[in-house]
């Protein structure tokens, strides 16, 4: 017999144990988490530089082109490159092959000779590329003529504006360099291309780019201090790397399963700690001489069930929690996708409005007047948009709409940075052209859209679109923006430009994220957060856990004792009831045995002695009378047949005692052959795919194939012969069987409805029958352990679905 100082050291040492093991799982399980989430970005992140490099590799193809090209029509030919209309046609036509590309180049003996798109681009004719020392400038070009591959620049901001790379590819003529083809690509088109932008889609919340030197071209520099998830995109000179994590890191990400692990682990532990303290043997006794136990094994094992109750009901609680985070997570990404979309739409709106505009400046339909009219029109229909101005040829302001109040910028030459390089942009280009946000002199954070004026390609001016950024979000963006998040606007420099919040509202840190605004040429992001709801359910639910946890303990503590005396009494009674109803059930099943048979005699009397008198007599009856003795004998006839499916019936009922392997082929096969007369009657199709063996009373299953058949082919429509499709399907614990036909279906509302005994939704004299069909076959599926149910439309025909499992329900009751 145990001591009371050996039980403590015992429980202390099994406890201790407990919590070393809780404390190992929890490391393993962190690291095992952690793992699985990197991976899992790992995978994403493969698919997304594999779409990176393919629409890369499509357009530096364009290289393998021209490099043919000059050898086939220039080297081949010894036609000069300069003036070569055959050249500038080819190069054209690559232009328009894929968006973004800002230019091509072909540089015999290094110096570029020949360039398209030619306007804008004039100053690189004549450039020496073996002593130009910009981004792919001489060393890109001699690595280029040394690996004979094409090189691939870091991305840099291009003199035009924006982001951009340059790639060139050696041409050689009989193993001797030639010169140089380039292609200048914009980032941005290539970025939208990619999907780069909506990678947040995939759960990859925040994701960079950085180059072979380290400098993150794309993202937040931040994403690759956080420990990223990484992969590399393998260039001629040096690798790209694209890194991403989730959207507040990885903690943030396995918090509610790490959460949720501890508490259920540390449940799980309580319940071992709790059985051990049940055990009789480890507990002093009383009754052996020492002192009365402080805690009896009846009041352990409900004390440590209450506690592990609370552990899993806060782990529950904790994991709904971070469910939601997920979720909120995930719409924040598409909210945000959904904003730059609208964004983008609206400035998109304006900007063909400014086009259109400027067309018809060019072609002199409308004047200063009318410019006024119309565009101080359209400012005032789109609020955001705070004027438009119209510069000469010289950048020099010399109207604007509306006129009041921006009087004050009448006569000023666009000489601020961003407004200076944007229109000589614009202009240089034939295109329009965004700035980068910066402060107007209204002294708003805003920015401006240039829009070319060309007539006979004789540059007439700049027609300019000045946005106040605040006032542009707040009523481009929908309400549902403004009301579910927080919205924060940075420059490139990670300058705040916007910021608005409602006062009052707090955020969630948790549930943040931004994205580059593409318009702006990626030198703004807006940022999202989510208001936290103004009450959160889940403290109103701990409370009433820990409630009802707490009377629920005082309650199960002072019923431990009386519930084992009253479930003995219990178990005494069910043994008793249970002996009942099977003497019960078997008395009945011999007085439906016996009533059936002495029923049927008495209903083939009548029926045979109607149809003598009718024989004999029916010359003398009247007409009226030989009805009545039909109205018998067809009444009798239905009678008998009702006892016999209630007989069928309750036969169905048992347990299928006669359970072996049963090929639901064979058993398929004789149904068919039963109702082969039927079916050439109605000149149906019957199509049976493959069955499988399963473990069942073949007689029953038979009549439960030949029920759903036989329906198949009774409630078939007029217009069309029955078709009739049976097949199986592998579920996790048996099989799910289906039998289809294109017969006049079954409304919805009586779905639940036909597997009652005697329901019937037709008259007899319309579709003859006892209406039992299908509450037996409902019988013999649940008799296996199986389930049935129907998926029907009027007119389309009936899908009757029922499963039956591997084993038996007895024996899968048994086991």
């Amino acid at each position: 017999m145990w001591r009371a100082g050996a039980v403590k050291k015992r429980t202390l040492l099994v406890a201790l144990s407990l919590v070393l093991a809780w404390w190992l799982g929890n490391d393993w399980y962190a690291a095992y988490s952690q793992e699985k989430n990197v991976l899992k970005a790992e995978r994403q992140l493969s698919l997304q530089a594999q779409e990176i490099m393919a629409v890369l590799n499509k357009r530096l193809g364009l290289l393998d082109g021209m490099e043919s090209f000059i050898k086939s029509e220039i080297i081949a030919t010894r036609k000069p490159v300069e003036g070569n209309a055959e050249l500038a046609s080819f190069m054209t036509g690559l232009l328009s092959t894929a968006p973004g590309i800002r230019g091509l180049s072909v540089a015999p003996k290094g110096i570029i000779t020949a360039v398209q798109p030619l306007a804008g681009n004039e100053p690189a004719l004549g450039l020496n590329l073996r002593t130009d020392q910009r981004a792919s400038g001489a060393e890109a070009m001699g690595e280029a003529i040394r690996t004979r591959k094409i090189v691939v620049s870091d991305p840099f901001e291009l003199l035009q504006g924006g982001l951009g790379l340059v790639a060139r590819k050696a041409v050689f003529e009989d193993g001797k360099f030639w010169g140089v083809v380039s292609i200048i690509l914009d980032m941005q088109p290539f970025l939208e291309e990619s999907g780069l932008r909506h990678s947040g889609k995939a759960g990859m919340a925040q994701i960079a780019m950085r180059d072979r030197a380290g400098n993150v071209f794309f993202g937040a520099p931040e994403v690759f201090q956080s420990q990223p998830a990484l992969r590399r995109l393998h260039m001629i000179s040096g690798d790209w790397e694209i890194g991403a994590v989730p959207l507040g890191g990885w903690a943030m990400v396995m918090h509610g399963d790490l959460v949720f692990f501890r508490s259920i682990t540390a449940a799980l532990c309580l319940l071992v700690l709790g059985a051990f303290l049940s055990h009789r043997q480890l507990l002093p006794r009383a009754d052996a001489g020492g002192p009365a136990p402080k805690i009896t094994a009846a009041l352990a094992l409900p004390v440590v069930l209450v506690l592990t109750m609370s552990l899993t009901g806060v782990a529950l609680v904790w994991l709904s929690q971070e469910r939601d985070l997920a979720d909120e997570r995930e719409r924040l990404s598409n909210d945000l996708d959904r904003a730059i979309e609208v964004i983008d739409h609206s400035l998109d709106g304006d900007r063909v409005f400014l086009e259109h505009l400027a067309d018809e400046i060019a072609r002199g339909t409308v004047d200063a007047n009318d410019f006024q009219s119309k565009a101080a029109l359209y400012v005032t229909a789109h609020p955001g948009l705070i004027n438009v101005t119209w510069s000469d040829d010289a950048f020099v302001i010399r109207n604007t709409a509306p006129l009041e109040p921006n009087r004050q910028v009448l006569g000023l030459k666009l000489t601020l940075s961003e407004p200076e390089r944007t229109s000589r942009l614009a202009r240089d280009t034939h295109a329009s052209a965004y700035t980068k946000p910066f402060t107007v002199l209204q002294g708003v954070p805003a920015f401006e859209l240039y829009v070319p004026i060309y007539r006979d390609s004789r540059f007439l001016g700049n027609l300019g679109g000045v946005y106040s950024l605040p006032e542009m979000l707040r009523h481009t963006l929908p309400d549902w923006v403004h009301e579910r998040y927080g919205l924060t606007v940075r420059s490139e420099s990670g300058a705040v430009l916007v910021e608005n919040y409602k006062l009052g509202r707090d955020v969630d840190s948790r549930i943040t994220g931004s994205r580059n605004l593409p318009l702006l040429a990626e030198n703004a992001t807006i940022g999202f957060s989510r208001y936290t709801p103004s009450g959160d359910w889940r403290v109103t639910l701990l409370a009433i856990l820990s409630v009802s946890l707490t009377l629920g303990m005082a309650y199960t503590i002072a019923a431990q004792q009386r519930e084992i005396s009253v479930r003995r009494r219990v178990e005494g009674e069910l043994t008793r009831t249970v002996a009942e109803l099977t003497r019960t059930n078997v008395e009945l099943e011999r007085f439906a045995y016996v009533a059936a048979h002495d029923l049927q005699e008495p209903i083939r009397s009548v029926v045979s002695f109607s149809q003598l008198l009718e024989r004999r007599h029916g010359p003398h009856l009247a007409e009226e009378a030989r009805e009545y003795i039909g109205f018998v004998v067809s009444g009798a006839k239905r009678l008998s047949t009702l006892i016999a499916a209630l007989l069928d019936y309750s036969r169905a009922g048992h347990s299928h005692t006669n359970a072996q392997e049963t090929d639901c082929n064979a058993v398929v096969s004789g149904v068919l052959e039963y109702l082969r007369a039927t079916i050439d009657q109605t000149r149906a199709e019957v199509t049976v795919a493959p069955l499988p063996t399963v473990v069942g009373d073949s007689c029953q299953l038979h009549q439960l194939f030949q029920n759903l058949i036989g329906n198949g082919l009774k409630y078939c429509r007029p217009t069309a012969p029955p078709s009739i499709t049976v097949k199986a399907e592998r579920s996790h614990d048996g099989w799910v069987f289906e039998v289809s036909d294109n017969g006049i279906g079954i409304d919805k509302e009586y779905h639940s409805h036909i597997f009652e005994p005697f329901r019937r939704l037709h008259s007899a004299t319309a579709y003859p029958g006892t209406g039992i069909g299908l509450s037996l076959c409902k019988r013999i599926v649940e008799n296996h352990g199986g389930k049935i149910w129907v998926e029907a439309w009027p007119d389309t025909g009936s899908r009757f679905h029922f499963t039956l499992p591997d084993r038996p329900a007895n024996a899968a009751a048994a086991a």
